[in-house]
């Protein structure tokens, strides 16, 4: 039994299956570089969609009332949007450098210390906006 503020909508239901997807086939392709890039840029695609389904079905009712938490969390909403978008750019970037140049190892590493990067700044980003929700509310 489950009780929700609002009606879900066939995204709510979608999106978590799809990301389980998209989660287990870079497996199956980690012999076919090309195109273990390119599952991944997926999804991080369908992440963006995820955040930014998130961002529209937002609603102050969930926060309480409490007007800091909701407009900090549809900013880091945001944000996460931004940053998963410029790390599936890069993820596809990658694919098509693996894809198209000869030499493509180097860049392939630059590539991949990128993402990492990107994924370190949305683990900070994420960190920073707990400890600004806790304080929101007195925690």
């Amino acid at each position: 039994i489950s009780v929700f503020r609002r009606s879900l909508t066939m995204f709510d239901f979608l999106i978590p299956l799809f990301l389980g997807l998209f989660e287990i086939d870079p497996a199956f392709f980690l012999a076919n570089q090309v195109d273990w890039w390119f599952i991944t840029g997926a999804l991080s695609a369908l992440g963006v969609l995820s955040f930014y389904n998130t961002r529209a079905t937002c609603r102050k009712e969930a926060f309480a009332g409490n007007e800091n938490a909701y407009q900090r969390t549809r900013r880091v909403l945001s944000v996460f949007i931004l940053i998963t978008l410029l790390g599936g750019f890069m993820l596809v970037g990658a694919g098509l450098v693996q894809k198209y140049l000869v030499c493509a190892l180097t860049i392939e590493y630059i590539f991949s210390a990128g993402i990492t990067l990107i994924g370190a700044w949305m683990f900070a980003v994420g960190e920073k906006y707990l400890r600004e929700l806790w304080t929101d509310y007195g925690l």
